[in-house]
């Protein structure tokens, strides 16, 4: 069915309809008093009027009237189905400002896409990523004026800075959650980050063999190897491992119980997902044996810290790096003198990713790696985490068995190089 012709307003256009002048024609000048007969090619642009805000939503020009008239129809059909409203007139420095403070609030306001609070740390790195990198060539802009182009601007500047990739993609990734935080209180009326293909940087996808692992942990001093040794032999993130206190460990039912994380600023906070509170990881042979000796040694007991450089004090991740670092150098000094290859240093990252595949490769199901790893997942070992507790221990003699037989294997394999005496 045809609309209705639009009411016409004295200029001759349509109710909600403007014709736009160049700044030349004789409308404009102002010898002509804006009196003038139109001697230019005008544009038309069109309006619709948000009751809520109280504000003109406008269009773009137009070349023809018919146009204009046509977007506004569409407009006010929009309207009364409250798919259309006011631009926001908040800037993108403003929505992020609003955003952080929600974020931060105690209780919090605003909740991450599983509606649980955001981390501490991974608050502040979005504040620093979008201080650094953003807010200087955004943040005056109306977030309802960002375009698609101007994200793919971003991108390009920020690559053009020589930034890693990864980095590139950890700023765009807070522009996203900022432009969907707008999109949900309406500020905008989409999304203009959705889509873009981003790299993921330098992927941490290095396993140290049991023979390696066991080098690089075997040099390093007192002070640190028992950090190393259970981000290898256990699988736990560097936060996990600053948290761990020795109720959390049995070694009579040779089971680590991992309750908290740590973070710099908050101290002792949950771990990382859902799946990784409270989860249970086995303490395997090579493992309980280091455990043993380090609790007998240290003195440390209940409440103290395993791994903290007092019984009250967590260790500092920078200056374990640096020590392990000294000791990887030293070690390769000695080991070029005698002919022998050079230790490639590993991260706390990379030994956890070590511990899957070691586990892997000891034959324990996959299921119960992810469980043991404290690994968020929508699958079937999510479900029934809770019924897989009993499988540690055969989880524990299977690792036990391949660490065993990997051993062996490297012992005969030094004789044969002539790199041990037989006794």
């Amino acid at each position: 069915m045809p609309s209705k012709p639009s009411e016409k307003t004295k200029s001759g256009l349509p109710t909600g309809v403007s014709a736009v002048h160049s700044s030349a024609c004789a409308t404009q000048r102002k010898e002509s008093d804006g009196k003038g007969d139109c001697d230019c090619t005008p544009t038309f642009r069109a309006f619709v009027y948000d009751n809520r805000t109280k504000t003109k939503i406008r269009s773009t020009t137009f070349p023809t009237v018919k146009q204009a008239r046509e977007w506004r129809e569409d407009s006010r059909s929009l309207q009364r189905k409250g798919l259309l409203s006011a631009p926001s007139r908040l800037t993108f420095r403003e929505v992020a400002d609003e955003w952080l403070a929600g974020v931060k609030a105690s209780p919090p306001k605003y909740v991450n896409r599983a509606r649980k609070p955001y981390k501490p740390s991974a608050t502040r790195h979005y504040e620093m990523d979008v201080r650094k990198y953003v807010l200087d060539d955004l943040g005056g802009v109306r977030i309802s004026d960002l375009r698609r182009t101007d994200i793919q601007a971003l991108i390009d500047r920020l690559r053009g800075r020589g930034l890693q990739e990864g980095t590139v993609r950890n700023v765009i990734t807070v522009v996203r959650v900022l432009f969907r935080h707008a999109l949900e209180r309406g500020y905008v009326e989409a999304n203009p980050t959705v889509g873009f293909r981003l790299g993921t940087g330098n992927k941490r996808t290095r396993a140290a063999e049991p023979a390696e692992a066991a080098e690089l942990i075997g040099v390093l001093p007192d002070t640190i190897r028992g950090i190393y040794t259970c981000a290898y032999y256990a699988g736990l993130r560097r936060g996990e491992l600053r948290a761990i206190r020795w109720d959390d460990i049995s070694l009579a039912d040779r089971v680590i119980t991992v309750r908290t994380a740590w973070d710099d600023k908050e101290g002792p906070v949950k771990p990382k997902s859902d799946a990784s509170t409270d989860r249970e990881v086995p303490i395997i042979a090579v493992l309980h044996d280091y455990l043993a000796n380090l609790k007998a040694t240290s003195g440390r007991d209940g409440q103290d810290f395993v791994f903290g450089f007092t019984a009250t004090r967590v260790f500092e991740p920078s200056t374990v790096r640096m020590r392990a670092a000294k000791a990887w150098r030293e070690a390769n000094v000695v080991r070029a003198e005698s002919g022998k290859t050079p230790l490639n240093p590993i991260g706390l990252h990379e030994l956890r990713h070590s511990y899957v595949s070691m586990m892997h490769a000891a034959g324990v199901p996959l299921e119960l790696i992810g469980d043991y790893c404290g690994h968020s997942t929508v699958h079937m070992t999510n479900q029934y985490r809770h019924l897989l507790k009993g499988h540690s221990d055969d989880s524990t003699m299977k690792a036990d068995a391949y660490l065993a037989l990997a051993d062996s294997a490297a012992r005969i394999a030094q004789i044969e190089s002539g790199e041990e005496s037989e006794s």
